[in-house]
């Protein structure tokens, strides 16, 4: 049976749970504050695309009515 034992750190910020876990006898701590600052970078990333995303929205909700398709209309 394969067993592993991990290190396991827990916080909670602002009643929100985070996890970060490794292997012992592994790595250093040269190397953890290496991937802590790796998943910083692509947190950074994902809150790039969040904005861009959020400013597409905004942008396309105050685009004029003009520039929206026109919907067929019957006239008698």
């Amino acid at each position: 049976m394969n067993q592993r034992l991990l290190c396991h750190f827990e916080v909670v910020v602002n009643e929100k749970y985070f996890q970060f876990s490794f292997v012992p006898g592994t790595v250093n701590f040269d190397d953890v504050n290496a991937a802590l600052a790796e998943f910083k970078v692509e947190i950074d990333k994902l809150k790039v695309l969040e904005e861009e995303r959020v400013n597409k929205a905004k942008q396309e909700a105050d685009a004029p009515a003009e520039d929206k398709p026109l919907e067929p209309e019957v006239v008698s």
